[in-house]
């Protein structure tokens, strides 16, 4: 189930990147409500989603046994991953500045420091996974208590923040990955087809409902929000966790009953898709504005075809000469003791 989740949350990033990218390009016209709305609620709960998920895996893999060095080896992966894609991504938008709505500089690739658009997610995930694997908040109540404390100050602080630097970008996620770590477990086995799951499902639905329609600004937790208030932050939380609770609780409701294969599949590919979509979902929309295309459900659904183009991308990356794109070589990762 976790893999079919989070392959829903890979499919809402695509979306939301597409449909924000056609926001940006101010081609909505009147149909500009609805596709603010599902900016809102799509960027209010795949990164949150993605986070929860990420902290049920990392308690997951210590509870199996994953050591120091298993922990070290996948923190420098993510890491290598990282300034391999600052490179393609650096390289592919140089060559496409003239089509992009915000042109990419030599000087902005080679600054490793200041992450291009969504590369940001690989050294936060390393950062995350360092911090929470040496915490390992789910050992006790007094420890899960405090790093719960600790990573909601945080995600308080920089919710609507969007750092300039790696390490101050993300920081909003931090709760939800440590929740998923704490909790994750218990959800796991009190979700599904039963009462419990439904009764909370729909009080969840209800909140989701109230906050979004009760016409208060909502912060988003990863986007700069320079007139987010105390309420609107109040609010974008909240709504990011009810938001994750309905989705994962309805979903685990479903699963039971429903063939999800694709969508697990998709999961299992996640990082990698992750990282590639956005060579593939700009190029869709502006070659379909290029020839005319002005319909705007057409381009955000034709968009995400980069999702299917990214999954190509990783099929095809598993031979030997693109491999190094999608995971660090083993030379290399023996080299890690």
């Amino acid at each position: 189930m976790l893999d079919a989740l989070r392959g829903l949350a890979i499919v809402g990033v695509v979306v939301g990147h597409a449909n924000l990218g056609i926001l940006q390009s101010g081609i909505t016209y009147s149909e500009s409500l609805f596709f603010r709305n599902l900016h809102v609620v799509l960027y209010s709960l795949h990164l949150p989603l993605l986070a929860f998920l990420f902290g049920i895996n990392i308690s997951f893999s210590f509870r199996a046994g994953r050591n120091s060095q298993k922990l070290i080896r996948r923190i420098v992966e993510f890491f290598y991953l990282y300034l391999v894609w600052t490179l393609i991504q650096g390289i592919y938008e140089i060559l496409g500045s003239r089509f992009a709505n915000t042109p990419v500089t030599w000087q902005e690739v080679v600054n490793i420091f200041k992450p291009l658009g969504h590369l940001w997610f690989l050294p936060w995930v390393a950062i995350a996974y360092a911090a929470i694997a040496t915490l390992q908040p789910w050992h006790n109540i007094c420890r899960a208590m405090l790093t719960l404390l600790g990573s909601g100050v945080l995600t308080w602080l920089f919710w609507g923040v969007n750092g300039e630097y790696f390490y101050l970008q993300g920081l909003s996620l931090i709760f939800f990955a440590v929740g998923g770590s704490v909790f994750g477990n218990i959800i796991i086995k009190k979700s599904g087809f039963n009462l419990l799951s439904i009764s909370f499902a729909t009080f969840a639905t209800l909140v989701c409902f109230w906050i979004f329609f009760q016409g208060v600004r909502i912060t988003l937790p990863t986007l700069q929000d320079v007139d987010k208030t105390a309420q609107s932050v109040l609010s974008g939380i909240l709504f990011s966790i009810f938001g994750m609770l309905v989705v994962f609780l309805i979903f685990s409701i479903i699963y039971q009953k429903i063939n999800f294969r694709i969508l697990e599949t998709v999961g299992y590919y996640s990082l990698p898709i992750y990282l590639a979509h956005l060579l593939f979902v700009p190029p869709v929309r502006v070659l379909l504005s290029k020839i005319g295309m002005s319909d705007i459900m057409v381009l955000v659904c034709a968009s995400t075809l980069g999702l299917v183009l990214s999954f190509l991308y990783v099929f095809f990356s598993k031979n030997a000469f693109l491999r190094w794109t999608i995971s660090m070589p083993s030379p290399c990762r023996n080299m890690i003791k």
